[in-house]
This record gives structure tokens, C-alpha cells and sequence, in this order.
């Protein structure tokens, strides 16, 4: 027995892993209760287009400097911004360049598992996602001439670690490729970011993000205090906006807000 920790599984280990066939694992996949992801060793085209579903505007910022998005899953590059993204915050962008691990959509999926007879050996998907589990929510659409072999098809570990057999099934095409995904435990973190920023700012501080962070005026409590660390804002004002939007924190009973203070 091994202890190696591993990234991703092929899919004939992961079926054996959740000890169903293969065929189901795909069911698995088209009806939304997995992930199934592909791993695409270096693809150049004519531009296809990017949508950020999340976090648009940090993003964009690292577009503009790098022109590429990477994290331990995938690389996006050859990125540019067209400039009506960056006049009206349309979180739309093009690139030319893939490399890694993406996933794939339902319907893609589904022609594998309704493939009685073994004919498809490549699929060609017109648009991936980027994985669940990475630290972006970015759909790609408009891909050109790219063609995926059976074999490099993968479940990433955490999927395989968070299955959960009682998920209800969806059926392919009822959620759009190109809506946000909804991260693990999102909602979970915004509420930890706004509790965090009660007890440093106190209460209702939250609330009132303008007197937090205010890039455009160099302004603010939260901003003033990461440049004396020497820390760059790691969110635009909007983007902290966005984060703790209908976010209520939970309170027990005997909770006070006397006592609590900054510094």
C-alpha cells in the first residue's frame, strides 16, 4: 500500500476507487454528481473567449500585468482585454493558450456514456471550466479544433474525497457552462472575512466598506493598515463588496459587542 498523496486519478482507477464501471463514473459526470476533468498538454488557437465568474476585477489586474492565469491546476496565457472590459467591468476577456487540467461540461460527458459501441475515441469539447477545487472560476468557450483523447480523462483527488452518492442528479444542460460554480465553502469564508473585519474594525464595520477600503481615494481603515505592513490589497473595494454581500454572520445568545476592539 501506498502513501503517495495523489493530484488526480485516470478514470479506470477512479471507478475502482468509488467501485462502480466506468460507464457509471460517466453517468456520474454527465448528471453532475462528479467532476470529470481532462488534462490538455499545451493548445495554441485563435483566440477563444474567457469569463471570469468570480473575483473579475483582481483577475483582470493580473491579465493586465501577466497576460496569463495560473494556479496548480491549469495556465491560461496570450491573454489580453478588450477595452470595453475595461471601461464597463465586463468580466470578458480572449487568450490563445492552454495547458493543464480543465473540466468538462455535462454534455460532453454525456455522448461517452451513450457510446455502446467503443466508437469515440477523442472528444471535442467547444468549452471547458476550470476545476472545482481551483483557486478560479473561469469558463472558456469558442475553442477551435481541440480534440481530447479518452485516456487523459481524470478525476482530481478532492472530487474523489468529497463524493457524495446522495447528490441529486441534474440532468445534462440544466446548468449553463458558463454560469459560476459556486465554490466549496464560500460562503463559509465571507462569513469568517466579515467577522474578522467586526472584531479589527468593530461592529458594523463591515457593513460600511467604503470607510474599509477605498482604492480610488488611497482611503480607508483596512487599506491604510495593509500598506503599513506592506501587504498590496489582495481585493479591490468592489470585490469586498461582492464577497460579503447578503452575508449574515450567526450569533449565540450571550454574544456581546463590548470589549472588542481595534489594536
Amino acid at each position: 500500500m501506498t502513501n503517495i498523496k495523489r493530484m488526480y486519478y485516470p478514470i479506470p482507477e477512479a471507478s475502482k476507487i468509488l467501485g462502480c464501471t466506468i460507464d457509471e463514473l460517466y453517468h456520474l459526470g454527465a448528471t453532475s454528481r462528479i467532476e470529470i476533468c481532462t488534462y490538455i498538454p499545451e493548445y495554441h488557437s485563435e483566440p477563444f473567449n474567457v469569463k471570469v465568474n468570480e473575483g473579475g476585477e483582481f483577475v483582470f489586474e493580473e491579465i493586465e500585468k501577466r497576460k496569463k492565469i495560473t494556479d496548480r491546476f491549469f495556465s491560461i496565457g496570450d491573454m489580453n482585454l478588450p477595452q470595453t472590459a475595461k471601461e464597463f467591468f465586463i468580466f470578458d476577456c480572449h487568450a490563445r493558450f492552454l495547458q493543464g487540467f480543465f473540466s468538462l461540461i455535462p454534455n460532453d460527458i454525456i455522448n461517452l456514456e451513450l457510446d455502446r459501441f467503443g466508437g469515440i475515441d477523442c472528444i471535442t469539447p467547444g468549452e471547458l471550466m476550470t476545476p472545482f477545487y481551483s483557486g478560479f472560476d473561469i469558463h472558456l468557450s469558442n475553442l477551435n479544433d481541440i480534440s481530447i483523447p479518452c485516456e487523459r480523462l481524470v478525476i482530481m483527488a478532492q472530487a474523489l474525497d468529497n463524493f457524495d452518492i446522495e447528490k441529486i442528479a441534474k440532468h445534462p444542460g440544466s446548468e449553463g457552462g458558463g454560469e459560476a460554480k459556486g465554490k466549496p465553502n464560500a460562503s463559509k469564508q465571507s462569513k469568517l472575512i466579515k467577522a474578522l473585519l467586526e472584531i479589527q474594525y468593530g461592529v458594523g464595520a463591515s457593513n460600511n466598506i467604503n470607510a474599509l477600503i477605498n482604492e480610488e481615494r488611497g482611503t480607508g481603515e483596512l487599506l491604510k493598515d495593509l500598506q503599513l505592513l506592506g501587504i498590496k490589497p489582495p481585493m479591490t473595494r468592489k470585490a469586498l463588496s461582492g464577497w460579503l454581500d447578503d452575508i449574515e454572520l450567526d450569533y449565540v445568545g450571550n454574544s456581546t459587542s463590548v470589549g472588542i476592539s481595534k489594536k
